[in-house]
């Protein structure tokens, strides 16, 4: 994300903050109006494809973003989390896409 360099913090500033437990409210255009997700602040932190598939499962997000953490998710060998992703795109009862 942009941040004008007068609105950014310094290292120190960041380090300071993400150094106490904290979070915000990620707010998107959803399908049916606005919808806020709870996001850490976490400093250094790697995600990993299958926190990312779980994160994705909680959102209405078009085929080709859903299809995009597939593919990670099965390139890193992450199948059962790939699994659960395929079986949440097909809903209770859905068709089998696999």
């Amino acid at each position: 994300m942009y941040v004008p360099r007068h609105f950014a913090p310094d290292d120190d500033a960041v380090r300071a903050l993400l150094s106490r437990p904290g979070a915000a409210d990620l707010v998107t255009d959803g399908p049916d109006g606005p919808e806020a997700t709870l996001l850490p602040f976490l400093h250094d932190f790697y995600v990993t494809p299958a926190w990312y598939a779980k994160f994705k499962l909680s959102q209405n997000r078009p085929a080709a973003d859903v299809d995009g953490v597939l593919a990670g998710l099965r390139a890193a060998g992450e199948r059962a989390d790939a699994d659960l992703v395929e079986a949440h795109r097909r809903g209770p009862g859905g068709p089998d896409t696999t």
